[in-house]
């Protein structure tokens, strides 16, 4: 009876030796290690919660953060209508040679990188002068279209100038972006470079159909921020970027490519 009762049961003795081989693998796991376990196999507590829980939202949280500024709406089908400023202030020097030219520079880097984020979107053209506004090139997907295009255009039109109409513009791109599927996401990006707008019309209630169609407007100005521009981006909830003289010319706010 004496050596019965010494005898361990087995099931304590492989108890003991389990938790004594976890420690030692927790002591030689590095940090870094330690945050690729998975969470499937995480032990649970009395309540029935998973341990860490807090930490991995936590952390989950931060990479998001991390990463939202610079996400991407990849997946959807976008068409997009550019509307460049040709009027007379777009003559000025102030961007070398002259706004004109640095923003075609601009937009052909902008179509080429377009057309590598968003391979199935289309992209179409609107110049704005002489308080006219009229489509270069039709909602397509061949970057080297429109960049021709667009190239063709401000040597034809490179010392026209007049005067510019916002309202004019967005009808035009309206018409045509109305008729999209509602699978498709529907953007206006705006470059000017004028103060000013001279209209026919009433111009909110324009841009009050424009979020009636659901159709996304972005500002890039080079001069100041106007009142129109401001309310055109706050009312379709889209953004307005003004160029910094100090800064360089950049893409289309936070997106769009």
């Amino acid at each position: 009876r004496g050596n019965e009762s010494r005898q361990m049961n087995p099931a304590l003795l492989n108890a003991n030796v389990e938790q004594l081989v976890e420690s030692d693998v927790e002591e030689e796991t590095n940090t870094w290690e330690r945050d690729i376990e998975k969470t499937w196999e995480i032990p649970e507590n009395k309540e029935g919660d998973k341990k860490r829980t807090k930490f991995l939202q936590r952390e989950r949280r931060k990479r998001m953060r991390l990463t939202s500024n610079e996400r991407v709406e990849k997946g959807m089908v976008r068409y997009l209508y550019i509307i460049i400023d040709f009027s007379e202030a777009m003559n000025d020097r102030d961007l070398k040679p002259t706004r004109k030219l640095v923003t075609k520079e601009f937009l052909c880097g902008f179509i080429k990188e377009f057309f590598n984020q968003n391979p199935i979107s289309q992209l179409g053209l609107i110049v704005a002068h002489d308080k006219q506004a009229k489509k270069i090139t039709e909602l397509a997907g061949n970057p080297n279209q429109q960049i021709k295009t667009l190239e063709e255009t401000t040597e034809e039109l490179l010392h026209d100038g007049g005067e510019f109409s916002l309202q004019n513009a967005l009808k035009v791109a309206m018409g045509s972006l109305r008729h999209i599927p509602p699978y498709g996401s529907r953007e206006i990006l705006v470059i000017m470079g004028a103060l000013s707008t001279c209209d026919p019309g009433d111009i909110h209630e324009t841009i009050d159909n424009l979020k009636e169609c659901k159709i996304r407007a972005s500002v890039i100005s080079l001069a100041a921020q106007t009142h129109v521009c401001h309310r055109l981006t706050e009312k379709n909830q889209w953004q307005l970027q003004r160029y910094s003289r100090q800064g360089k010319l950049q893409g289309y706010p936070n997106v769009p490519c």
